[in-house]
């Protein structure tokens, strides 16, 4: 049981493990400041009861990438993995050719703590002028397997985009849209649509990724289209 009363589903085979190491990648996450460490538990092994209820945090305040103090969404996943017991972690950070740049092993929160400040130093960059075009990559494979996960593009695109401007967004997409449920929410063709949706629906985890961009400027105050095998396509929103 969590500390606010919800209940920890994990994978049933972790509970006769002796020895639990988590192997991942550590770079900035929209909501949980960085991939990695703990997230290998939580969602990595949890139930979808116990991800939706953690990622239900995601409009309250130190929700943000690079962000882990204060964070509770970053608190509960991190609650989550000392009472699994994580017993190694081996973490790698990769540079922009997805090659290896630094490799963090051991305790699980003091490597993943200096794996993360090591993301940031290669990740975290000034912000330049806004301009009214902003270009973004989906971050190639897997990265821009399906528009599902290359949305989380726009979060940083819109940081850097002037209210009213237009951002392109090229990702592969070879899967396609890559969840229903977040084909539905995006079916719903507005911001307002979408907000009504979630009023009337509630949280689901294939929602989360439009949640995520609604509240970037990105598509409140700007237009976002989808560039696919040399094509764009219709607006995103």
């Amino acid at each position: 049981m969590l500390g606010d009363g919800i209940e920890l589903l994990v994978n049933s085979e972790i509970s006769g493990a002796e020895l639990i190491i988590t192997v991942g990648a550590i770079m900035p996450h929209n909501l949980a400041g960085f991939s990695g460490g703990p997230k290998l538990i939580m969602p990595g092994i949890c139930g979808r009861k116990t991800i939706e209820h953690n990622h239900r945090m995601m409009t309250k305040g130190g929700v943000g990438p690079g962000k882990i103090l204060d964070n509770p969404i970053h608190n509960q996943i991190l609650e989550a993995a000392r009472l699994v017991g994580v017993d190694f972690t081996i973490n790698i950070v990769l540079n922009h050719n997805n090659e290896i740049a630094g490799i963090f092993s051991g305790e699980l929160e003091t490597a993943w703590r200096e794996g993360c400040k090591f993301s940031e130093s290669m990740h975290r960059l000034p912000l330049p002028a806004q301009e009214e075009v902003v270009i973004a990559g989906g971050g190639g494979y897997p990265r821009d397997l399906n528009l599902y996960q290359a949305v989380k593009a726009l979060v940083n695109a819109s940081k850097v985009c002037k209210k009213g401007g237009t951002i392109v967004l090229i990702a592969r997409c070879q899967e396609g849209m890559g969840d229903a449920i977040f084909e539905e929410w995006i079916n719903c063709g507005s911001v307002s649509k979408v907000l009504q949706h979630f009023k009337e629906k509630g949280f689901e985890l294939g929602g989360i990724k439009l949640r995520v961009v609604q509240f970037t400027k990105g598509l409140r105050s700007n237009n976002a289209f989808r560039i696919a095998k040399g094509q764009r396509e219709n607006p995103i929103y």
